[in-house]
């Protein structure tokens, strides 16, 4: 980008596409926030040590330009490429235990489950908020399985219930 192009984005001023910081020394973190917001709409320029109203300061420079490309490669999608919608809803599960890909979902809920456990404490720990498709996707083929037992299997609906882990051998 050269310096005339700059200049002609300074003057068309802040928009959409378009956004000056003053740091000239630091990245902060709405600079951050920028670059993220960018990643998830149509891309754009930051424009560092430029005022809001357009004044510029010391030093001024472009630190990404977020073109098209950028953002198909960067910005979430929660449809198809060929639908071109950003993702707006935000992550349900936080990722904070280390993937494990060799274990599946139901080996999970059966190692932890080895100490008696509620549902709600079951559907907290994997990071779920509904415990309805949790039951349906997970619990419901374990207990149908064998694997789990309910403690109190004649109350299934019991607010005391808890589930645990067959032992096998």
């Amino acid at each position: 980008m050269t310096t005339t192009e700059i200049l002609s984005l300074i003057r068309r001023g802040e928009g959409l596409t378009i956004e000056f910081k003053k740091s000239t020394s630091d990245i902060t973190k709405d600079v951050y926030d920028t670059v993220c917001s960018f990643s998830n709409r149509e891309g754009g320029h930051i424009l560092l040590g430029v005022t809001d109203d357009g004044n510029i300061l010391d030093v001024f420079r472009t630190i990404v330009p977020l073109t098209a490309i950028a953002v198909g490669r960067v910005g979430p999608r929660t449809e198809t490429a060929t639908q071109d919608k950003t993702q707006v809803k935000p992550q349900d599960r936080t990722q904070v235990e280390t993937q494990d890909s060799s274990l599946t979902m139901q080996e999970k809920i059966l190692a932890y489950c080895t100490t008696p456990r509620s549902k709600a404490d079951i559907v907290q720990h994997f990071g779920y908020s509904a415990s309805k498709s949790f039951t349906r996707l997970y619990l419901k083929p374990l207990l149908d399985s064998g694997l789990l037992l309910m403690t109190t299997p004649d109350k299934p609906t019991s607010r005391n219930q808890k589930y645990t882990t067959v032992q096998l051998g």
